[in-house]
């Protein structure tokens, strides 16, 4: 103990000869560097330089102090890990010997020894239990056993006679067992295939729902394009109208000039003749215009009332499709439930009538089972 800080003085004073020595160096390198820019720079410049390399020598010096103080720490911090580790290997070392001293080999093997030969009356214990339990068989045939006699597993005359009705019980329990699955498998088999019917019925319900469902969508859908139809004829229709007041006001505005031109033209008879007869033309023109356009008006009131008409009627066939759809789902929900219901009560009904009786049936079973279990129990005694 007393050796490993002479050691680590020791293993400092180098390093730090050492960066003692790179600082000297280093010194020599900037004082040479300093003389020739002492000879060769301008004097306005050496001051400034002077200064720079002067202040890389004191971080030249902190540096190399830093490094050598890590140095030393790391280093007495590795000596102290190796010095711990020598301690705890000898510590081992002690403990090791003394456990060798106290506690023989011998010992060690026949507890060892011990420990197998329990392994193995457990296991073979155990496949006894096995073939008692699943086979009732008493042989230790094919078991090796260490510590323990197996005369003493073999059972007396009386564990034998009490064995009989414990077994003649366990038959009759697996035989009541088996008709009681029978019976509820029966039962079972009614109940799934009335189920089975119901389930039939619901869905026949739900197809004809949806075939309901799709036609009602269909004529719906039908119905909408009619509608969208009408529409766009009433679109048109409205448009051609439009025109054709333009046209009739084109035509206000050519007789109104017309008539301008024959108040100024009353002088020339030929010219007012002429205009006379334009005029009449253009009446005439303006009459059969004005006849067109009556027509049309009339044609596009009674179009706009038929489409009306059409449009309330649709409007109340929709209507009348909705609620014939709600009334039919509210109708197939209804007869769903029903079913639902007739479902739960016929199975409450089939479990209250039967549950009674099978346990009725069980308990005289058992009942004649267990007088015929004391008779032949006194019969074997006597």
């Amino acid at each position: 103990m007393d050796q490993v800080p002479d050691q680590i003085s020791q293993e400092s004073d180098k390093q730090t000869m050492q960066g003692l020595l790179v600082l000297k160096e280093i010194n020599r390198i900037f004082r040479s560097k300093l003389r020739e820019i002492t000879t060769t720079t301008d004097t306005q410049l050496k001051p400034y330089i002077q200064g720079w390399l002067q202040d890389l020598m004191e971080q030249n010096e902190m540096l190399v102090s830093v490094v050598a103080e890590l140095e030393n720490e790391a280093a007495m911090r590795v000596s102290m890990l190796e010095e711990k580790m020598r301690g705890s290997t000898l510590s081992c070392d002690n403990i090791m010997q003394k456990y060798k001293d106290n506690v023989p080999i011998n010992f060690v093997r026949e507890m060892c020894q011990r420990l197998m030969f329990l392994q193995n009356d457990v296991y073979n214990l155990l496949e006894f239990i096995k073939r008692i339990r699943y086979c009732n068989n008493w042989s230790t045939v094919g078991l090796k056993f260490c510590t323990v006699d197996p005369n003493v597993l073999q059972p007396s005359e009386l564990d034998k006679i009490h064995a009989v009705p414990a077994e003649l019980t366990t038959k009759l329990c697996q035989t009541a067992d088996q008709t009681q699955y029978i019976q509820n498998e029966s039962l079972m088999q009614d109940l799934n295939f009335q189920l089975s019917l119901k389930e039939e019925e619901i869905n026949s319900v739900k197809k004809s729902m949806l075939k309901a469902h799709d036609s009602l969508l269909v004529k719906v859908s039908e119905k909408y394009e009619q509608n969208l139809a009408l529409r766009k004829t009433v679109r048109t229709l409205e448009c051609e109208l439009r025109e054709m007041s333009e046209e009739i006001q084109n035509r206000d505005s050519l007789i109104a000039e017309l008539q301008v031109q024959r108040t100024e033209n009353v002088e020339d008879g030929k010219q007012l003749e002429n205009a006379m007869l334009q005029l009449e033309m253009k009446d005439g023109i303006i009459k059969q215009l004005h006849d067109e356009l009556t027509k049309k008006e009339l044609d596009y009131k009674r179009k706009c009332e038929e489409m009306q008409k059409s449009m309330t009627t649709l409007q109340k066939e929709c209507d009348l499709a909705k609620l014939e759809w709600q009334a039919r789902i509210s109708a197939s929900e209804d007869q769903i439930a029903l079913l639902r219901k007739e479902n739960v009560r016929v199975v409450r009904m089939l479990l209250v009538n039967l549950c009674p009786i099978l346990f009725q049936e069980k308990l005289k079973a058992n009942q004649k089972n267990l007088d015929k279990l004391r008779v032949g129990i006194r019969l074997y005694l006597q």
